[in-house]
């Protein structure tokens, strides 16, 4: 396991850890949080979106279906109508026909009795007779040569020759007439057929000139038995008689009828342009009705999507109240690493400062910063331990030369008095004596300069430690002045974090009411779903009531009701999710209101702090203030030793020449002894 050292390495390194963990966590969360809510709020949208879109494709093939069986009833109903109309003109026209058919048909027998008797001329009064109806434009006879009968002689002669008499008179006018082309071939055709039903379309011209629309009905005129007296037993026909009946009410029938059907019609085109346009305006409406909807749900998703957006800066939130952490985790290891160490430190300082050397200094056992400081401070303790005993040893040292001076002086004074007649001897042996005497005082003094310039060393050591232990001060008061700041600038980002928490708060309630306005939303879409399905419900019985032709419309319908269903169905997943949303907006709500009291309660602890880290910097400060002392009374010390090392100095110079006057002392006593010896040989020999 790797041993951290470095208190800023410990509080860097837990505070990396914290942060972190946080921001994994916080990111984590804001992600997995965010990601839901957008991913639900987008999965909403989509669904109600596609349920409009369903709808309006609903409303759309209903419409069309709806068109499209309301013109088939339409086209129904005037079916009905132009077949009833068509039922009576037919009925009319066949009633017309019937009535044609049956007056040319007495025409035809009236007209083929006459002539089978024999009577030319009863004919033609027939016929006269019969053109003043009305009904009867015209009757003609004509032979299968188609030359009108009674034009000519013709048929007067062929009789008179076949009977060989001239039982029938001729006419005196002749004005052969032929029948007209067009009808030449219906005349043709009846001769062909031998049928009595050959009809044709055609006009007559009357005496005014007025031109008359009838229709021609030909009827043959067989050679029958009693018709061989006079035209003998051949089989061809003897002729075509063709009628012409007027066609005026007919036509009046008819033209009354495509009249009516043509205004059946224009009503008809009229009611369905009338019916389109009025589906297409309803369909309009129910598609500005969805457009609205449309619009206002996707505000209502863009309002959510920003409210999402803004509900980010949670991480934000989450980010601050990691920081406080960190800076309570700081605070916690300030006062276990740092605080309470510096405490103990300060009251050893103090007790060091007022010269109990005797105290144990505390955290000398750490390897961190605090540590090196107990080390520094033991360092000196030592520093002023050594000082005092260098002092107490100077002292000694002074006070055994002084009574060592005092005390020969003393002999060499007694000497002196005591012994005045050898005066040589005593000087000779206080020379020898002070010459001894000055030797020690030297070696003394060469011994006081060694220990003074070990005491200038440890005083230098104490003055280095001293000034150590003032930048480690000025370190220490630094490092608080700057936790001051931090502690400081924690307090104001606390108050910050808990403005932004409230507006956190805020923006989440926005969220909760944009839920409540989505909720809203779902229950108009229920709304709309309720009436679709009634509508559908209407359609159905409406298609029932159509029969065959309302099958598709009620398949429609029935779609439409399902559909509706679905979005009952749809909405009610939808308002149980826009539930889950606002209950995790109000757990949100809480977490974030329990974020900001924590908040809250971290910066008025930060700002305790601050006090406390105030009240240390002064402290640190009054720490300062004794080192800077402590520095001067150790360079007082400096100099006081500077100032004894002169003075043995000076010592051993005075006691080089106390020796060297002593060497000339003796040798002066020597030569006195000489002189003294001399002076008594002289006198002995004299």
């Amino acid at each position: 396991m790797i041993q951290i050292k470095s208190l800023t390495t410990k509080i860097t390194t837990a505070v990396v850890g914290l942060v972190a963990i946080i921001a994994l966590v916080n990111v984590a969360l804001v992600y997995a949080l965010s990601g839901e809510v957008r991913q639900d709020t987008a999965d909403l949208g989509k669904e109600v979106k596609e349920i409009i879109a369903t709808k309006d494709r609903a409303i759309e093939t209903l419409v069309e279906r709806s068109i499209t069986a309301q013109k088939e009833r339409l086209d129904a109903t005037h079916q009905a109508a132009a077949a009833s109309v068509q039922l009576d003109t037919y009925g009319e026209q066949h009633f017309v026909a019937g009535k044609h058919a049956g007056i040319a048909s007495s025409t035809a027998t009236m007209i083929r009795s006459a002539m089978m008797t024999g009577e030319a001329s009863e004919a033609e009064e027939i016929m006269e007779v019969l053109v003043s109806n009305r009904e009867i434009l015209a009757i003609n006879l004509w032979r299968p040569d188609g030359i009108r009968a009674f034009s000519d002689n013709q048929t007067i002669d062929a009789v008179n020759i076949y009977t060989g008499s001239d039982g029938f008179d001729r006419r005196s006018t002749e004005r052969p007439e032929r029948i007209p082309g067009q009808r030449r071939v219906s005349l043709t055709n009846a001769f062909h057929t031998a049928s009595n039903n050959v009809v044709a379309e055609g006009k007559v011209t009357d005496e005014q000139g007025q031109s008359h629309d009838v229709l021609y009905s030909y009827f043959l005129l067989p050679n029958e038995e009693e018709c061989h007296a006079c035209h003998g037993d051949g089989k061809e026909p003897r002729g075509v008689l063709e009628v012409a009946i007027s066609r005026s009410e007919l036509i009046r029938l008819i033209d009354e009828s495509r009249v009516f059907l043509e205004a059946l019609k224009l009503e008809q085109e009229k009611e369905e342009a009338a019916l389109i346009a009025d589906t297409r305006q309803q369909e309009a409406a129910a598609h500005q009705a969805s457009k609205g909807y449309t619009e206002v749900i996707e505000a209502k998703l863009a309002h959510v999507d920003d409210t999402q957006n803004q509900s980010t800066t949670v991480q934000s939130v989450v980010n601050l109240v990691a920081t406080l952490s960190v800076l309570s985790l700081i605070i916690l290891m300030l006062r276990r690493e740092l605080t309470t160490p510096l405490r103990g430190m300060t009251a050893a300082m103090g007790r060091l400062a007022e010269g109990k050397l005797h105290i144990l200094i505390p955290g000398s056992g750490r390897s961190d910063e605090i540590g090196a400081m107990a080390g520094a401070v033991e360092v000196f303790k030592q520093n002023a331990q050594r000082v005092r005993d260098m002092e107490e040893e100077q002292a000694t040292t002074r006070a055994a030369a002084e009574a060592e001076q005092r005390e020969m002086m003393k002999e060499v004074a007694d000497d002196f008095e005591a012994s005045v007649g050898s005066v040589v001897e005593v000087v000779a042996a206080a020379s020898q004596d002070m010459r001894d005497s000055a030797l020690s005082m030297r070696q003394a003094a060469e011994t006081a300069l060694q220990q003074t310039e070990q005491a200038t060393i440890a005083a230098q050591d104490a003055d280095s430690n001293v000034e150590t232990v003032a930048a480690a001060a000025d370190q220490l008061t630094g490092a608080i002045t700057e936790i001051s700041s931090q502690v400081a600038q924690s307090a104001a980002i606390a108050n910050s974090a808990v403005e932004e928490a409230r507006l956190t708060t805020d923006k989440i309630h926005g969220l909760a009411q944009s839920a409540q306005s989505i909720d809203e939303v779902v229950g108009l879409i229920t709304d709309i779903a309720e009436q679709t399905n009634l509508l559908a419900l209407n359609a159905t019985i409406e298609a029932a009531r159509a029969g065959v032709a309302g099958k598709g419309f009620a398949v429609v319908a029935s779609e439409v009701k399902n559909l509706a269903n679905q979005t009952a169905h749809a909405t009610e997943d939808i308002a149980e999710q826009v539930g889950a949303i606002q209950a995790s907006t109000r757990e949100s709500v809480e977490a974030i209101e329990t974020i900001a009291r924590v908040i809250a309660d971290i910066a008025e602890i930060s700002t305790n702090i601050a006090a406390a880290v105030e009240q240390q910097g002064v402290a640190t400060q009054e720490i300062a203030r004794n080192v800077d002392e402590a520095s001067d009374r150790t360079t007082e010390v400096s100099t006081n030793i500077g100032d004894v090392r002169h003075i043995v100095e000076d010592t051993g110079r005075a006691a080089a020449d106390v020796s060297e006057g002593a060497a000339q002392l003796s040798q002066q006593a020597e030569k006195l002894r000489h002189e003294v010896s001399n002076f008594l040989a002289q006198v002995r020999s004299g």
